[in-house]
């Protein structure tokens, strides 16, 4: 076996100490140690909550790109827009009749559709999907995180200097951090709950009674 991680990086960072050390190691076979390209930490990436910092390795080869599905971002739309999308929409539309026939009641069904997804596909967003998509995160997340990620980086490189300010800056960022995540996380909870109906009560009941995780 071969180490793939270079000797003298640490792995961890103790959460009652700040000490540094290293239980974590990267081994491959042979064969395909010269495919490294990197393997390296990433102390900007640590998530919140953890000690350990993250190992990215990264390899030459080759693999099929997985197509995202693309989906409407309803959170960030504009109402006033879509509503004004629809209305110009349905003005386009034969003028309300009474329904004669089931024949004749699918055919104002196809326009009134038709009409509702031009205006969503005009004025709602599209969302940038993931395979990890949390549905509770925001734009201040993503600030939040973008900050702490920064602070993050520049204390891990100034670790030898533990009187360095850039540790306590780095630490309020992190509570910060974690606080905004779990609001977030809570508010979507809230949300979700005011909304549901009996088909997804079960649903409800399963996400209360598994045990708790990041």
């Amino acid at each position: 076996m071969e180490m793939a991680l270079p000797q003298g990086i640490p792995t961890l960072e103790a959460s009652s100490t700040s000490n540094y050390t290293r239980p974590d190691n990267v081994f491959c076979n042979a064969e395909i140690i010269d495919l490294f390209t990197e393997c390296n930490v990433h102390p900007e990436l640590r998530p919140i909550k953890t000690d350990h910092l993250p190992i990215i390795s990264r390899l030459r080869v080759e693999a099929m790109a997985a197509h995202p599905i693309s989906r409407r971002n309803f959170r960030a739309t504009d109402w006033d827009e879509l509503r004004k999308e629809l209305r110009a929409r349905l003005r386009l539309s034969p003028p309300p009749e009474t329904i004669a026939d089931e024949d004749h009641f699918y055919r104002y069904f196809d326009l009134v559709t038709g009409a509702i997804q031009a205006a969503v596909a005009a004025a709602v967003p599209l969302a940038k999907v993931s395979p990890f998509t949390r549905r509770w995160w925001n734009a201040d997340l993503t600030a939040l995180r973008t900050a702490y990620r920064r602070l993050r980086g520049k204390a891990f490189r100034r670790r030898a200097r533990r009187n360095d300010p850039i540790h306590e800056e780095c630490a309020h960022a992190h509570t910060a951090y974690s606080d905004a995540i779990d609001a977030a996380k809570r508010a979507h909870w809230e949300e979700w709950l005011e909304r549901v109906d009996a088909d997804s009560i079960w649903t409800g009941h399963r996400y209360v009674s598994q045990p708790p995780s990041d």
